[in-house]
């Protein structure tokens, strides 16, 4: 594992010391923000692997850091923190804004946040590996049906030439042959 990079934006000082202390012995980087205005533009400056924000701040709000943060990048997670949440900002942070979860603060279980942070890396590696092996199975088909469309021609081209040799029996055993071959990688591609 990269040392990954963190973002912690919350405007308790306390929970913000106390969050960038324990993150950073846990091997992370650590950057930190006390209000979403802060935060933005180090999305700009910073490539982040994990975005932690309260959800309740004056001026720029976590909700609009992780709409932010989802522009920017979508495979970034983001773990929303609030102490006042409500079900509703719950739902929306998570169903509607692509939050990977939510901790209650005061954060009485510093483990937990260890877990859902690691847990939130390995979603993000993950999904990145997913589409590196997507990629790579388009670029496969994608010769394959190249590769298919040739041999076809090739076989078309020698059924050719075999429709036109005097030798019979040959022609007549062969070229169904090959006709069954191209139905085959017709219905292939």
């Amino acid at each position: 594992m990269e040392n990954e990079t963190i973002l912690v934006v919350d405007d308790d000082e306390d929970i913000l010391e106390l969050i960038e202390r324990h993150l950073s012995n846990k091997g992370y980087e650590v950057v930190t923000a006390y209000d979403g205005e802060q935060a933005l533009p180090l999305l700009e400056k910073v490539k982040f692997d994990l975005v932690i924000t309260d959800l309740k701040m004056p001026k720029i709000d976590g909700m609009e850091v992780l709409r932010r943060v989802k522009e920017k990048d979508p495979h970034i997670e983001v773990v929303i923190l609030t102490g006042h949440g409500t079900m509703d900002n719950v739902i929306e942070a998570l169903r509607d804004g692509g939050a990977f979860d939510y901790l209650q603060k005061p954060l009485y279980n510093i483990k937990q946040l260890s877990f859902v942070t690691r847990k939130a890396l390995e979603r993000k590696r993950l999904r990145l590996e997913n589409q590196r092996l997507m990629e790579t199975l388009k670029e496969g088909n994608s010769r394959l049906k190249e590769k298919l469309t040739r041999v076809s021609r090739d076989l078309n081209g020698i059924m050719s030439l075999l429709a036109s040799s005097s030798d019979h029996e040959l022609t007549q055993t062969v070229v169904p042959a090959l006709e069954a071959i191209i139905e085959i990688l017709k219905s292939e591609s």
